[in-house]
């Protein structure tokens, strides 16, 4: 299910077999807990191109509400754990926080477009959450793995297919979706398997997200790695 490497997408779109269901067997779907996806990609380093988190400078005000707030940026996790500390807040009200700054944002101006998620309140939702303002264990939450904490993911991410609205292929890094709403979500899979099987989308938002059969190549790749690395144990 990957592009061969260091390939642009014109390239392999060019490759896409006409009759791309009939080469399918099997679709294995890997599904992880609900993370944040620069915790597990941010730090990834095989494709310049990867919007991830080492190539910017993401940071957070300690106190979202205080404009003289001191910075807490984004940095490779010191103590990386199997499972985070303190698990972000999934409640709307957090997530509020975590996006526009506030548990409460203006809806009406969130859809005209006054109001934008920013992005800025982790680690003032992560104080409240948890009661702590101890902020590198706040920091946590915008901090991410290395290659080196997830070498076994690191290695299907290079290899096959990493899934995200941003990403896709083998050494090609994928921005937008080329079908339906131009964008890629978790309904994409979805989307997918209805059409491989001919079956009627699940919801509006499934028929919205663009598919990924361009990614399927007509040939069998010989490239593929025959082992995964050993995983690394900590926490």
């Amino acid at each position: 299910m990957a592009s061969p490497g260091n390939h642009h997408n014109k390239h392999h779109h060019q490759h896409q077999s006409n009759d791309w269901k009939t080469k399918i067997k099997n679709v294995v779907v890997l599904i992880q807990e609900n993370r944040s996806f620069d915790t597990f990609a941010g730090g990834l380093d095989y494709s310049r191109d990867i919007n991830g988190l080492l190539h910017m400078n993401y940071c957070n005000p300690a106190n979202v509400l205080d404009s003289h707030s001191k910075l807490v940026c984004s940095d490779k996790l010191t103590f990386a754990h199997d499972v985070a500390q303190d698990d972000p807040n999934h409640s709307m009200s957090g997530i509020n926080m975590q996006l526009f700054g506030t548990m409460n944002p203006d809806e009406a101006k969130v859809k005209s477009g006054q109001v934008n998620a920013t992005m800025k309140g982790f680690i003032t939702e992560q104080q409240l959450a948890y009661g702590t303002t101890n902020l590198t264990r706040a920091s946590e939450v915008i901090n991410y793995y290395t290659p080196q904490h997830i070498p076994v993911f690191n290695e299907m991410a290079k290899n096959f297919v990493l899934f995200d609205r941003w990403f896709c292929g083998k050494g090609v890094i994928e921005h937008k979706g080329t079908n339906n709403g131009g964008e890629y979500s978790h309904s994409s899979i979805l989307g997918l398997l209805a059409k491989l099987w001919d079956l009627e989308n699940l919801t509006p938002r499934t028929a919205w997200s663009s598919t990924f059969e361009h990614l399927f190549l007509d040939k069998i790749r010989k490239d593929t790695p025959k082992k995964l690395p050993e995983p690394v144990v900590f926490g």
